[in-house]
């Protein structure tokens, strides 16, 4: 065979394996190496060096490594507060007789003037203050505005569910039934009853009222003689979220009340929703 007929990569010597097998194995044995070398550094443990530290019995707590506070002076005007502050508790302290406060139904109740005809201006619409007595605001509301109104309807009773034979309870602001009288004597007071109890309206306690003549009555009753005794101008009917099959008995409750207490000239006024299918407005 000619040497251009011969292969490219023929070695009939055979010198190019051995130096391949070489290369091989020199790599074989490195990768072995290294291999050997992570494995040991994996499993055996670190030698750390010794440090000269002695040991502990507790660990540091927040105070001991709390700032101390700063030395400032005492503002003059703080010094004068917890002078006077001091001063006050020791009043107090040696005092042998506090007058405790009275409740509203405990104050003295200021003579009622007679009762005026019921204020209807002429030349303008008539101005009506509502009263409530869970609201501290509504006494100075009352206070401010006094000047400005012809009636207050005051909140002061509503019915009660008791079996003590009253239907009726009563919670009357003796302090600002004081101030209306003692302010301006002219202005028409209008209590208003309720049948709302823990902040609901009770409809089965409304129906119960003013199912029947004898019940319709009793409440009439009770009402008549609250608003009597108190020398009001009348009462404001808010009896709010009736059953429908008792809408005929508040009617007739209703027209019942204005024949007791028109003879008397006090005044009955109803509270009603705006729109209601059920209520029966004309009559």
């Amino acid at each position: 065979m000619s040497s251009a007929d011969s292969p490219v990569f023929y070695d009939p010597a055979g010198r190019r394996w051995r130096r391949v097998r070489r290369t091989w194995m020199a790599l074989a044995v490195l990768v072995t190496s290294l291999a050997a070398i992570f494995i040991a550094s994996v499993l055996v443990n670190p030698v750390l060096p010794s440090f000269d530290v002695h040991p502990i019995t507790s660990l540091p707590h927040t105070a001991d490594i709390k700032p101390k506070s700063l030395n400032v002076r005492a503002n003059p005007v703080d010094k004068k507060f917890k002078r006077a502050q001091a001063e006050l508790q020791h009043a107090l302290a040696t005092t042998k007789r506090v007058v405790p406060a009275k409740r509203r139904s405990e104050t003295t109740l200021v003579p009622a003037p007679a009762i005026p005809p019921p204020a209807v201006p002429a030349s303008r619409p008539l101005s009506i203050g509502f009263y409530i007595n869970w609201d501290e605001s509504s006494l100075a509301s009352l206070e401010r505005n006094i000047d400005h109104l012809d009636w207050v309807v005051a909140e002061w009773s509503h019915l009660d569910p008791g079996s003590g034979g009253n239907p009726l309870a009563t919670d009357v602001d003796v302090p600002a039934l004081n101030f209306i009288r003692q302010t301006r004597p002219q202005v028409r007071v209008i209590a208003m009853v309720q049948n709302l109890l823990d902040e609901k309206w009770d409809a089965g306690l409304l129906a119960k009222n003013i199912a029947d003549e004898p019940s319709r009555q009793r409440l009439i009753s009770a009402i008549s003689s609250f608003v009597e005794s108190n020398k009001f101008g009348g009462i404001c009917v808010d009896f709010e979220e009736p059953p429908a099959a008792s809408q005929a008995n508040l009617l007739m409750f209703m027209q019942e009340l204005h024949d007791v207490f028109a003879p008397k000239g006090l005044t009955v006024l109803q509270a009603l929703p705006f729109d209601d299918p059920d209520w029966n407005y004309k009559s």
